[in-house]
Parts: C-alpha cells; sequence; structure tokens
C-alpha cells in the first residue's frame, strides 16, 4: 500500500459498526451500468516513453507493444447517467499464438500508486510463458496519473527542509497540524463541494472497486482476473466481497489487514518498521571495515537517532539542495522495505559520507530540492481514499498519545506516520464507513495470498486476519523476508515464490496445503571494494557525469508527506559488458532508475583511448543526475553536478587554476544549455579538458585527439527521455544535435564512434515503484 509509507496510517474506525455489510454484484448499483467498448489504440508518447524503463528487463520490448484505452465512468455510481470522469487503460499483449489465456488487471497499491505503467512493468517481469499466456491490463484509479481529472493540492508542500517529524516535540507539532490542515484546506478548494468536480466526495475505496467492475465489463469479460500488491490488496478484498461471483483468479501480494482501516494500521507498522531498521543497522555494523559507522547493532542506531536529532536543529542546505531530519526518514525508510544490495548499500554509503565529512554524497543520498516543488499527485489521492473510507479521530489528543506511547518503544517510525496522515483530521469529505470484508456469501474459495513474515509495510498478523476471513483462500509465506511484496522480486527457485505465482494462473494449481512457507533468499552483501572505488574504465574522471534538468525527476525526488514520498536511488545494473581491450569501443550497460518519467540511458564514448564512458543528459526543471563510478546513481538538484565535476578536477590534480578553469567552462555549459535545450555529453568533456588542461597536461593530452568526437545526446524536455539519432555527422564539440533530427525512439548515436544504448528500469524492481500500504517509502506506490 501507499502508505507504505502512508498506508501506515489507514486504520479505521467502525468496521463492523452498522451498516458495515457488504452489497453483492445483484444489488450493487455499478453492475448495472453498461460502459462503452473499449477502443485500443497507440499510447501518448508520455505512456510510451515511460514504458521504455522497462523494455530491459526481459526479452520483450514492452514501449513497442503497449496499447492504450480510456474508459468513462460514473463519478457517482448512484447517478450513473450523471457526470463522468476518464480512467487511462494500458493493456501490454501476450506473445503467444492465438487467443489470450486471458486479461490480467493488475494494480500497484498506494493507495494513489499509478496502474497505467504498472501495466507494462509487472508484464515485462512474468516469466516467458506468462507472457506467451496472459495480456497485463494496467490502470490509472479515478484520481490518479493519467486520469482524468487528476489530484494535485499544493505542489510546494514537499519543498526542503521541512519542519523535523520529532518525537511529540511541541513546535514541531504546531508546524505540522498547520502544514497538515492547509493542505486539507488546499485539497477541498480544488476538488471539493463547489468545484467543477467534486472528486473528494467520491474517492473513497468502494469507488474504485466499483470502477474496477467497470473494467471487467469493458474487457467484455464476466469474471475480472486480478493482482494486487500492497493497498491492492485491499482492493482485491472489497471486490471480492461486493462482487464475489465476478471473481475469476485473483493474487493479492503483501496483504493489508481489512481490521485496521485506516488509523489503528499506523501502529503494527510503526513497531514493524522500528524492528527492520534495527535489523539494517546490525546489517551495517556486520561490515564496519565497509561503512565504519560502528561495529554493533546499539552503535550504528545511535549514529543514526544522533543524526536524526543535529539534523532536526541544523538541516544542511547548499546549491538548492537539503537534508533535515524528515528528509532522512523519508529516504532511508525504505531500508525497512525491501532487502537489496542496491538499497542497503546506497543508504549505508550515504550515512558513511555524512561521518566522514563528505557533504555532497550525504546530500545527493538523502537530499531534495529546496525551491521548485513536486508532483504531489500520489500524496493527494492517497489521502483522497484514506480520508474518506472512515472517519479519523478528530482529537489531537488521542493521536499524540498513541503515538507517544508507540514511540517511546519504536522511535522511527512513528512520528513520520502521523504527520504523513495529519491531514485527515482536517479533511472536509465527509467519510463512510468501510466494507466489512469477507461478510458476504458465495466468497470465492481460489483467491492465492503471498506475503512475508518481516513485511513491514503490511506486517505478517495483516495476512494471517484476512487468510482467516477469506475462507477457502491459500496463502504463500516467505519465511523471515523483509521485502514487501514479494512476488517477481527474484525468487525463480523450483518450489520458490514465482512457481507458485506461474503455477496458480497456467496450471490453474493452489499449493496443496492451504499455507505453504518459501525459504527466504537471504540478506545481500555489499558489492567488491573494486566495483565501488572503481569505474569500469579504471578512470572515475569519465563516467561522471549524467547532466541535465528533468522536470519529471523532481517527481522521483519529492520526500516525506508529500505525495509519493521519496524516491529511492538505485544502483546501477550492469547488462551489457565493458570493454576495456583498447579497441576504442566503451560500451557501458546497465539500467537507470526511473519514476514517472521514463527512460534514461544512453552512454557517450567521447575519450575513447581511456574507454570512458559518460553519462547521458536530460533537460527539464531543475533536476540533474550523477552516475557514479560505481555505479549508484543520485538525483541531484539544479547546480549539484557542478560542484561535482569541480571535485573530479580536484580529485584528479588539478590546483586552483583548474578548477576554476571548469567552473568557467561549467558557467558556459549553462549558457549552452539554456540556448539549445540540450546538453550533451560532449559539453561535459569539454568542460574537464578545458579546465584541468590548465594544470593537468597528461589528462589534456590524452583526450585531445578523440574528444572532438564526443556525441551530444539529445534529450526531451520535461521527459528525461533520452532517444536515437541516425546516420547523424560527427559534430563538433559543445554543437547540440537539432530536435527535429531526432526519431523518439532509443539507443544508438553514431558520431565518428560506437555509441550505444541503455534502457531504464528501477533497478530490479516491478515499476517506478509499487506502493505499499504503510507509510510510504520512497517507494510508495506498490511493488516498488
Amino acid at each position: 500500500m501507499k502508505k507504505l509509507v502512508v498506508a501506515a496510517a489507514t486504520a479505521a474506525l467502525g468496521i463492523t459498526g452498522p451498516g458495515a455489510t457488504s452489497a453483492s454484484a445483484a444489488t450493487d448499483a455499478s453492475d448495472a451500468f453498461r460502459p462503452a467498448s473499449l477502443k485500443w489504440h497507440a499510447c501518448s508518447g508520455d505512456i510510451v516513453n515511460g514504458a521504455k524503463a522497462y523494455d530491459h528487463v526481459g526479452p520483450v520490448e514492452v514501449s513497442s507493444i503497449i496499447q492504450c484505452a480510456e474508459l468513462r465512468v460514473p463519478l457517482d455510481y448512484a447517478h450513473p447517467n450523471g457526470q463522468k470522469i476518464t480512467l487511462q487503460l494500458t493493456r501490454t499483449p501476450h506473445q503467444g499464438t492465438g487467443k489470450a489465456k486471458g486479461d490480467i488487471v493488475v494494480n500497484p497499491g498506494g493507495p494513489g500508486g499509478e496502474g497505467a505503467l504498472f501495466g507494462p512493468a509487472f508484464y515485462a517481469l512474468n516469466s516467458a510463458p506468462m507472457q506467451a499466456a496472459y495480456n497485463v491490463i494496467g490502470f490509472d484509479p479515478r484520481g490518479i496519473g493519467f486520469s482524468k481529472p487528476a489530484i494535485s493540492c499544493d505542489t510546494d508542500y514537499s519543498n526542503a527542509p521541512r519542519p523535523a517529524y520529532g518525537h511529540g516535540d511541541a513546535k514541531f507539532e504546531a508546524s505540522w497540524l498547520k502544514r497538515s490542515r492547509a493542505y486539507a484546506d488546499a485539497c477541498d478548494r480544488k476538488y471539493g463541494k463547489g468545484s467543477k468536480v467534486d472528486l473528494l466526495d467520491h474517492m473513497k475505496t468502494i469507488d474504485a472497486v466499483r470502477d474496477m467492475n467497470t473494467i471487467r465489463a469493458a474487457l467484455g469479460h464476466r469474471k475480472l482476473d486480478y493482482y494486487g500488491g500492497s493497498y491492492g490488496t485491499y482492493l482485491g478484498q472489497v471486490y471480492a466481497t461486493v462482487f464475489p461471483e465476478r471473481v475469476g483468479k485473483m493474487v493479492l501480494d503483501g496483504n493489508v489487514g481489512p481490521g485496521n482501516v485506516w488509523y489503528d494500521a499506523q501502529r503494527p507498522q510503526d513497531v514493524a518498521f522500528n524492528e527492520n531498521m534495527d535489523y539494517y543497522f546490525g546489517w551495517i555494523a556486520k561490515y564496519d571495515d565497509r561503512y565504519h559507522l560502528g561495529r554493533t547493532q546499539a552503535a550504528v542506531r545511535k549514529f543514526y537517532y544522533g543524526l536524526e536529532a543535529e539534523l532536526a536543529k541544523a538541516p544542511i542546505v547548499k546549491n538548492g539542495v537539503a537534508v533535515g531530519a524528515s528528509e532522512l526518514v523519508d529516504t532511508i525508510q525504505n531500508a525497512a522495505y525491501r532487502r537489496s544490495q542496491a538499497v542497503w548499500h546506497s543508504y549505508a554509503v550515504g550515512l558513511s559520507a555524512y561521518r566522514s565529512g563528505d557533504l555532497d554524497t550525504f546530500l545527493d543520498t538523502f537530499g531534495a530540492n529546496t525551491t521548485g516543488g513536486s508532483d504531489d499527485n500520489e500524496f493527494a489521492v492517497y489521502h483522497a481514499i484514506q480520508c474518506t473510507d472512515v472517519k479519523w479521530p478528530l482529537n489531537w489528543r488521542k493521536w499524540h498519545t498513541d503515538a507517544a506511547r508507540v514511540d517511546r518503544k519504536a522511535p522511527f517510525y512513528a512520528w513520520f506516520n502521523v504527520w504523513y496522515n495529519a491531514p485527515c483530521k482536517y479533511w472536509h469529505a465527509k467519510p463512510g464507513i468501510p466494507v466489512k470484508v469477507g461478510h458476504t456469501r458465495d466468497l470465492p474459495k481460489n483467491i492465492l495470498l503471498f506475503q512475508a513474515t518481516n513485511d513491514a509495510a503490511t506486517p505478517y498478523a495483516d495476512a494471517l486476519e484476512l487468510h482467516k476471513i477469506l475462507k477457502g483462500s491459500h496463502m504463500v509465506v516467505q519465511d523471515g523476508d523483509r521485502t514487501h511484496c514479494i512476488v517477481h522480486r527474484g525468487d525463480t527457485r523450483p518450489g520458490g515464490i514465482d512457481s507458485y505465482f506461474d503455477a496458480y494462473w497456467l496450471q490453474n494449481r493452489l499449493p496443496a496445503k492451504t499455507t505453504v512457507h518459501v525459504s527466504q533468499l537471504g540478506d545481500p552483501t555489499p558489492p567488491s571494494n573494486s566495483a565501488h572505488t572503481m569505474s569500469p574504465t579504471g578512470n572515475p574522471a569519465w563516467d561522471v557525469i549524467k547532466n541535465g534538468h528533468d522536470g519529471g525527476a523532481e517527481k522521483r525526488r519529492r520526500r516525506g508527506p508529500v505525495a509519493g514520498g521519496p524516491r529511492q536511488r538505485v544502483p546501477l545494473q550492469a547488462q551489457d559488458s565493458y570493454d576495456q581491450g583498447g579497441d576504442g569501443v566503451s560500451v557501458v550497460g546497465g539500467v537507470l532508475p526511473t519514476e514517472g518519467t521514463a527512460g534514461f540511458g544512453y552512454y557517450a564514448e567521447a575519450c575513447v583511448d581511456q574507454d570512458s564512458g559518460l553519462a547521458p543528459v536530460q533537460v527539464g526543471a531543475g533536476q540533474a543526475e550523477l552516475l557514479f563510478p560505481d555505479g549508484d546513481v543520485f538525483a541531484l538538484g539544479e547546480g549539484k553536478w557542478l560542484a561535482y565535476v569541480r571535485r573530479q578536477a580536484r580529485d584528479l590534480g588539478a590546483g586552483d587554476a583548474g578548477q576554476r578553469g571548469v567552473l568557467e567552462a561549467v558557467g558556459h555549459i549553462g549558457r549552452r544549455q539554456r540556448e539549445h535545450r540540450f546538453v550533451g555529453v560532449g559539453h561535459i568533456v569539454q568542460v574537464l579538458v578545458d579546465g584541468l588542461g590548465q594544470d593537468s597536461g597528461g589528462l589534456q593530452a590524452s583526450c585531445d585527439q578523440d574528444v572532438d568526437h564526443a556525441g551530444i545526446v539529445p534529450v526531451e524536455r520535461g521527459r528525461g527521455q533520452p532517444d536515437r539519432l541516425r546516420d547523424l555527422p560527427v559534430r563538433d564539440i559543445g554543437e547540440s544535435v537539432p530536435s527535429e533530427q531526432r526519431d523518439g525512439r532509443r539507443e544508438d548515436l553514431r558520431p565518428s564512434r560506437t555509441w550505444y544504448g541503455l534502457g531504464g528500469q528501477v533497478g530490479g524492481t516491478h515499476a517506478p515503484a509499487r506502493s505499499r500500504i504503510g507509510r510510504r517509502r520512497p517507494e510508495r506506490g506498490g511493488k516498488e
């Protein structure tokens, strides 16, 4: 669930109270609504570019086959002929011959997670037999993503540094209560009563469930085949209760406990996140020779909470990027969501950088932009749903007392959860009464649940509760695993998680027992020192910069109580080989993370003699990223890459003159960028050569000849999607390639040397980041 950063806050009052019984398909108004047939067509450039992020996940290039359709549904199903809104659907078609075995409708969670692009992401991670058999249908639920209207209340809500979450401090409480009220008021002004579309009164889970039933009808199916992760499991539970006879196959992964919707869900989440963070601190201590933060769990924990306290008093702000206590929590909480080398190592390196005085790396890892705002769609929808599904406490004393009690034993997440959900205290739309899950005749007996025992976002106890309520359901449990949502997480062993998933869909086979247990995959290990400290070329200067400004990237960087929460940086995952044989061809392979804007992936060969690979560029609104030699990807605010270039110059031995030369060249690049809209790797090479040439003659000499052939990478403003250039002549250094010479595809730029392209994907994960139902981790959208 989304909150899985956010989801945590969801608990609910009155789940078993009067009127909390479910409707049936025979009586629910939406089952009588007859939607228009879907008309599948080519998708818009934004959706195609988003799907490109998953082109290299598997053998199928999903961006080339994805299809789109729009579905008009009633704003209020009680008035089916009244005002309509539009849902965005995508279809990633099966690759087998003949008719597809079915359409699997998928939802990543949230609440608020975008689902249109989750469709191709999910499809890309399916096994080859699944891709041959099934179409995958993604959809943006009402108010989300590409659906219209899409909710956005205050894009500046996330600007850093925000007040610390604190631990019950009066000063922070006053500030957050004021902010929370202001956000709720902003949403009401735009989407409440009296607005053009009174969306806030029609954003409950039951509204989305009725939309799902309309999608089923529009697809022409008598029954719905469904996969839901995190909050998506709650959508599935409610659907199975309200429309039991409409359920075909259903998989629920990372399960929400229906008895805690939504306020009461915070407490178990707080405890579980605290346990997982303590476990992570112990992992860091185990590798103290790498991270130097303490040899024991207690020592690392002491360092972390000491750092949080320091940042609460004095946030670090530099070059438009800031890290305060809240930004730190927003980002590092991802370590409690997923046990992976990419996540755990990246944050440990960031903490270690702070201890060693490397504030630039620390800011790169945990920082958020101080200005410019961010897309708050996911954050806004999260509240639109959870704040109206059920009535939240209005007495602040209860909120404070409950949080203070938990904070004494589990301090990591308690107040974060409170402030993420606090707008619900002031929400204007009228709350409803949740459906009583399982309270129906004809409940399906074939629902399959997946759950990790140490999932923090949706604790194991919730899954056990749901398994009991959904009589006849089966559950696959991964013992000891700490990952939220476990399908498609790499367990392809015979008898592993994905084998149960495939058997269910392909062979209609449930586990032999109602509950089966699968062993965990174990903890990650840090990457080798050589991989971390050196680039593939052995020269850290040349794999350095992916410059540019991607407006969509801001969506990836938003932090904390803001839509979607912080976005995690995921290390590069190698997919191609590096050529260090001196033949003049440098291949840099891998995937760069993307969220909301998709793609990236193109590396230029600039200084060929050194087998150098330079990172691609993006153009947009104040967002830059760096690819470090060790493969870690860090998002940087505007101007941050300039400081990094200077650092590289210093590390290469450049004196004051050389560093001044770098800054002068950087200034020229900034002007060129504004003039031409494009910044290319050639510009970056020129900066290093010109700047270092003044007192690093060896570097100048080694690059003089080949640098003239450095390619320029064009990108589309605001989308962060590099394009392919065909048969263009060699361009001079610093010259931009005209936009009309782009063909809008991927890969392959050939100046005088060979160019290699990369697709983008969130390292080893499903979608731009799947939401969790718990607190919103940097990945709040579903599976991540």
